[in-house]
């Protein structure tokens, strides 16, 4: 005995169908956590200066521009073509022009001159989260 019961094509199957195809076709594919994935979801350092978007976590990628080292802990400066910033972190120092890509934190420090009627002069900064490596 066979069952056998009509399909009917309607536009929103034919879609479906489509849909389903192109999803395989991606997923076959050697898909790594590719730089194509990480620069949509990166953030460019002139858009840090924000205040808004301070306690935000971030990616950003950039070339390693100077150096500052401290006891137990280390500061680097990030460039891209916008801008550049510092970045705190409790690893070991990249060496100067390496490109990174990093996921961290928005922290903004504040300076107050007294001189200045409190005029704060403060900056935002970057608190090391992880360094991800993009040559895997």
């Amino acid at each position: 005995m066979t069952l056998s019961f009509p399909l009917k094509f309607t536009p929103t199957w034919h879609i479906s169908i489509v849909l389903l195809f192109v999803t395989g076709l991606v997923g076959c594919g050697s898909i790594t956590h590719s730089e194509t994935w990480i620069n949509l979801n990166t953030v460019k350092i002139d858009q840090l200066q924000q205040r808004q978007k301070i306690g935000a976590k971030v990616y950003l990628r950039g070339k390693v521009e100077s150096q500052a080292p401290f006891l137990g802990a280390a500061a680097y400066q990030l460039q891209d073509n916008t801008g550049s910033i510092w970045v705190f972190t409790t690893q070991p120092l990249p060496p100067l022009q390496q490109d990174l890509l990093i996921q961290g934190k928005v922290e903004y420090k504040s300076i107050l001159i007294k001189d200045m009627k409190g005029k704060d002069i403060g900056d935002v900064y970057i608190k090391e989260i992880e360094r991800i490596d993009i040559f895997k």
